[in-house]
């Protein structure tokens, strides 16, 4: 069996998280001063993910795309957008010569959309999960799921990368192993990541990303 997160554990992250990037947007309405903080700490990030993007799509062409499917939706992705987590997903895939497109509030069918388009090579998931699971909007995706859903239709598999931004843990199952033709392409956390580990990435090659398997 593989070494997983305690699942209590994985919740109390996952709640804890949660109160953080929800409770912030009405807690800066109620308090203009706390608002204040909040954007002039937002600034930074945001202007980070703006120039990442657009330098993403300035120098690629198109021929090689990503879709990076973020659970949270806009306006409620404070800490994605403090930490510059979007520019970073960015920033990876321009240095694979990729355009990354970007969908927000997502949900397991916009999962199985990405697996069914032939046009998407590389996979980004970005949100709660752990090592063989991401949250989307609607509810989790485990490995099990996509091994089930890629056998079902009889897709094929990805020639890119699949990414998860996520906590992670060790796994022998990792989300995203049956995706993709080469294992070494399937890369994410293998730690519980923090709003200090976010920024931490941004020193990092390949923003701190590891293969999960070999």
């Amino acid at each position: 069996m593989p070494e997983e997160m305690n699942e209590d554990a994985m919740n109390l992250v996952i709640r804890a998280t949660r109160a953080v990037e929800y409770g912030l947007i009405p807690l800066m309405v109620i308090e203009p001063t706390i608002g204040t903080a909040m954007v002039a700490l937002a600034t930074p990030g945001l202007l980070y993910n703006t120039i990442q993007i657009r330098r993403n799509r300035r120098l690629t062409d198109g021929s090689q795309r990503a879709v990076c499917l973020v659970a949270e939706r806009p306006g409620l992705e404070y800490t994605s957008i403090m930490t510059g987590k979007k520019g970073q997903i960015a920033g990876l895939f321009t240095q694979y010569g990729v355009r990354v497109d970007f969908k927000h509030g997502a949900r397991r069918r916009d999962l199985l959309a990405a697996l069914k388009d032939h046009a998407y090579q590389h996979i980004a998931v970005v949100g709660h999960g752990s090592g063989d699971c991401w949250e989307a909007r609607d509810g989790v995706v485990t490995s099990e799921d996509l091994d089930y859903i890629m056998e079902k239709h009889q897709l094929p598999r990805k020639t890119g990368y699949f990414v998860k931004v996520t906590c992670g843990t060790q796994s022998s199952n990792p989300l995203g192993k049956s995706v993709v033709e080469d294992p070494s392409k399937v890369l994410g956390y293998t730690t519980i990541q923090g709003i200090g580990d976010t920024l931490l990435n941004l020193r990092k090659p390949n923003i701190g990303l590891e293969p999960l398997l070999g």
